[in-house]
């Protein structure tokens, strides 16, 4: 009777990544799992908080050009005709990397499969996009912008410079506003008649975007505030099993280990283990967004002196 051979067993290892010097940590299957799940789920969360974080970027840009193109206006006030157009066209870039950023944070939000959620993320993040969606109409007008935009042509339809006197003609306040013509938007026949009628209400015949991104950024704010509710006890112990892995690391004197599977006399590494890691998804989740951009603008105007 033939031997029956013993399949080859298979062993998880945490070591050091450096050829000169070695140790070897050997990691119980559920203590690879448990490793494994933490460090896929730290990392599909970086993607979404790094995806929130462009679009501030992007806004971070939009804002700034409306703040530098009205100084460069207020202090070289002879531009004519062709720098109102070329503020037109550099708008366009500021708008479409505004709009594009966005698409991408929908678009991309991780689905976080296999990594002991009790829930499904993504389904959960696509009900607070809709829900936002349906109760802020600068915020649908957002998304219906950014399909103009992509499938039709530039977004901006027009840019006005120039200062206006306060009530008492005191002081005299410089300005950039984009604008985008509702109708040409509207005209899309995939939008409803019942919403176009709502974009009308609420802008007119053009809408000035820097009140648009605003909303659209009070809405964004509300969605990470619950979709980093909904997965902070996940997070807290994802960050708690690959802290104490790379604390493993520490006892041996490294900084830094890599996690390999042995299997039939070939090592595969899995990933790697260091603080920076698990510091910047600590990090990305501390980033602050308002929940009332709509209520803010940046300005520099000044106060007046203070008195000792």
């Amino acid at each position: 009777m033939a031997a029956v051979s013993t399949p080859p067993a298979t062993k998880h290892i945490l070591r050091s990544p450096f050829l000169g010097e070695r140790f070897e940590y050997v990691l119980s299957a559920d203590e690879f799992e448990a490793l494994r799940k933490a460090h896929g789920l730290l990392s599909e969360y970086m993607d979404f908080e790094e995806s929130v974080l462009q679009v501030i970027y992007s806004d971070e840009e939009f804002e700034s050009f409306l703040l530098n193109t009205a100084l460069n206006h207020y202090l070289l006030p002879t531009h004519g005709f062709e720098f109102l157009q070329d503020a037109r066209l550099r708008s366009n870039l500021k708008v479409l990397g505004f709009l594009n950023s966005v698409t991408s944070l929908r678009d991309q939000f991780p689905k976080f499969k296999g990594l002991g959620l009790t829930f499904d993320a993504r389904e959960h993040f696509w009900t607070l996009w809709s829900t936002q969606q349906q109760g802020v109409t600068p915020f649908r007008f957002c998304e219906r912008l950014r399909n103009y935009a992509q499938h039709q042509t530039q977004p901006v339809s027009s840019v006005t410079m120039g200062g206006a006197w306060d009530k008492a003609r005191e002081i005299m306040e410089d300005t950039l506003s984009i604008f985008v013509d509702v109708e040409s938007v509207c005209a899309n026949r995939k939008i409803p008649d019942a919403e176009r009628i709502q974009f009308r209400a609420e802008f007119g015949e053009r809408c000035d975007v820097s009140l648009v991104f605003r909303e659209t950024m009070a809405c964004i704010g509300k969605i990470v505030r619950e979709v980093r509710s909904k997965l902070k006890d996940s997070l807290d112990v994802a960050i708690t099993t690959y802290d104490a892995n790379l604390a493993t690391a520490k006892t041996y004197g490294f900084e830094i280990a890599e996690v390999a599977t042995l299997f039939e006399g070939k090592v595969v590494k899995e990933f790697s283990v260091f603080l920076d890691f698990s510091k910047r998804a600590k990090r990305l989740r501390e980033t602050y967004l308002m929940t009332n951009n709509q209520m803010h603008f940046i300005s520099n105007r000044a106060r007046g002196h203070a008195s000792k």
